[in-house]
């Protein structure tokens, strides 16, 4: 700790302890709720929409299956086009879909999809819309539900539609299978 010649390091009064340095808050620290820039959002916040502290394996994993899925599509068709798991849409701070496809070389944001359960999914069809406005590039943007396993179709209208492909890069692809796996847990049947 660097003091000056004449003046002795201070001390705390209580404990007789040197006393910490005080440390500057970065932009994440003062952004974020608890103030020590570990998460954005509370936790008793459903997961998805921004940085969860505790994401879910099953919403990592329909992630990784959208990922995995859409980007092995692409290289068969040999698009330009990149699925990206978790990056921000802008600035520091901003909006960060589950799945955003990129074109390249622009890099701009042309699909995103947002994975939520149950709970969350009118935060997400909230939030989606927002997107829209804020990013002109997004065409198309779907929400999928993991837990009713239902991926709906959000127009820049707002209101959701059933659709599970998209028609956005020359051929159909369905977005419905990109969802699935070969390691997804087995799904609970239903009593009909």
């Amino acid at each position: 700790m660097k003091t000056h010649p004449d003046k002795p390091p201070k001390r705390d009064p209580k404990t007789g302890r040197f006393a910490a340095k005080k440390k500057g808050r970065t932009l994440q620290m003062k952004n974020s709720l608890d103030g020590s820039g570990l998460t954005k959002v509370p936790l008793d916040k459903p997961d998805g929409l921004g940085m969860s502290p505790r994401p879910k394996k099953e919403h990592q994993l329909a992630i990784a299956n959208f990922i995995r899925n859409i980007g092995n599509e692409m290289v068969r068709r040999n698009a330009a086009y990149f699925p990206i798991s978790e990056t921000e849409l802008g600035k520091a701070n901003s909006e960060t879909p589950d799945v955003t496809i990129y074109a390249h070389p622009d890099w701009e944001a042309l699909l995103i999809i947002e994975v939520c359960h149950s709970r969350g999914q009118k935060e997400a069809f909230e939030k989606v819309p927002e997107m829209y406005k804020k990013y002109p590039s997004v065409r198309e943007a779907f929400i999928y539900n993991y837990q009713t396993d239902k991926l709906y179709y959000l127009p820049k209208d707002g209101s959701p539609k059933k659709k599970d492909f998209t028609m956005l890069f020359g051929e159909r692809i369905d977005l419905a299978k990109m969802a699935k796996g070969p390691f997804d847990p087995p799904r609970k049947k239903s009593k009909r």
